[in-house]
């Protein structure tokens, strides 16, 4: 059974969801082309992080949403584009 999320994790979700609406819109914007479905995909995604909420909860600010963020998290094959194309 799913443990209630504490007022404090709503509230830290809250100011998250916040802080990073725009960016999340634009980056559905980008992947879908419309903008209802980019409201659409917003809506999903944050709905299924709130449930998700104590796994993911960001230990910082900074929110990996670009390629160049996903060899931090651990994304296997990943590499830093902006380093990988150095190799001179």
């Amino acid at each position: 059974m799913r443990q209630q999320a504490s007022r404090g994790q709503e509230l830290e979700f809250e100011a998250f969801a916040r802080a990073r609406l725009p960016e999340l819109l634009r980056l559905g914007v980008l992947l879908s082309g419309d903008s209802q479905q980019s409201q659409d995909l917003t809506q999903t995604a944050l709905t299924k992080a709130f449930l998700h909420w104590r796994a993911v909860s960001p230990p910082t600010t900074r929110t990996p949403i670009c390629p160049r963020s996903w060899s931090t998290l651990g994304v296997p094959g990943a590499a830093d584009p902006v380093s990988a194309g150095n190799d001179r």
